[in-house]
Parts: C-alpha cells; sequence; structure tokens
C-alpha cells in the first residue's frame, strides 16, 4: 500500500504584513501634524562691515540680544554671562523682552556654543529667533609665488 503524501502549501501570506504597515502609516499621518506646531521661527542675517544695527542700542528694543565671541563666551544685552548660568539669565530677559531672541555670533564662535544658546531658547520656548553672524578679522592677504 502507498500512503498518500500530503504536500506542504508554501505560500506566503502578506495581509497581515500589508495591515501593520498601514496601520503604522495611518498613525504617522496623524502625529505629524503635532510636530509641526513645534518649530522653531529662525531669520539669518549676516552684517556687513559697516552694519551694526542689531538693536543693542535702543533701550526700548523687545528682543534680547545675546553675543557669542569668538572664544565662545556670551554676553546678554552687553553683560557677560557664563555659560552654565545661561537659560537662568536668558530666561529672566525674556520675560522682560517677549518679542524674540536675536543670536549674534562670531565667524569664527565655536558651534557648542552656538547650540546652547539654541537649547537654551527651544527650553524656554521663544517662538522668534534671529542669527545674525557677525564677520571676523580680515586676514592679511598673502601674495602668490610666481
Amino acid at each position: 500500500m502507498k500512503r498518500g503524501r500530503t504536500s506542504v502549501l508554501e505560500e506566503i501570506n502578506i495581509t497581515p504584513l500589508t495591515d501593520i504597515f498601514l496601520v503604522l502609516l495611518i498613525i504617522m499621518m496623524v502625529v505629524m501634524p503635532l510636530y509641526s506646531d513645534r518649530q522653531l521661527s529662525v531669520n539669518m542675517q549676516s552684517v556687513e562691515d559697516g552694519e551694526t544695527s542689531t538693536g543693542e542700542d535702543s533701550d526700548d528694543s523687545k528682543t534680547v540680544l545675546v553675543a557669542i565671541d569668538e572664544l565662545g563666551a556670551f554676553t546678554i544685552d552687553g553683560v557677560p554671562v557664563p555659560s552654565d548660568r545661561l537659560t537662568m539669565v536668558l530666561g529672566e530677559k525674556i520675560q522682560q523682552k517677549p518679542e524674540g531672541l536675536v543670536l549674534q555670533t562670531h565667524v569664527d564662535a565655536p558651534f557648542a556654543s552656538m547650540t546652547q544658546a539654541m537649547d537654551a531658547a527651544e527650553i524656554l520656548q521663544v517662538k522668534d529667533v534671529t542669527i545674525v553672524r557677525t564677520p571676523g578679522e580680515p586676514e592679511e592677504a598673502v601674495p602668490a609665488e610666481k
């Protein structure tokens, strides 16, 4: 007697996999608009050598000026601030001048200092940040050898 062998069905059912991907897609489509409201508005400007109109001269300016020099030191409205107290002092100034923040960075300033100032602005939920890049000292031109 020969016994009949039953063949194993070797097909992959992709319907559950497709269902999972569609559910994930729907979740992403619902969640993404919630994140778009949390974006920080950043304006990038460059100051030419003769220009210095950043709002620091007028006392009635409603924005806070945070300057970062080439060594990474912070000054807020002309007052030097240690980096470990940046968020606290900036929070006090933002309450007095709620319109926004002007971040004036030297062209040779460390990127970590600018990141620290941007993180402080995000923690304090500053809505409008303007970044102004100030030029460094012009380098001496070296004549090309012939």
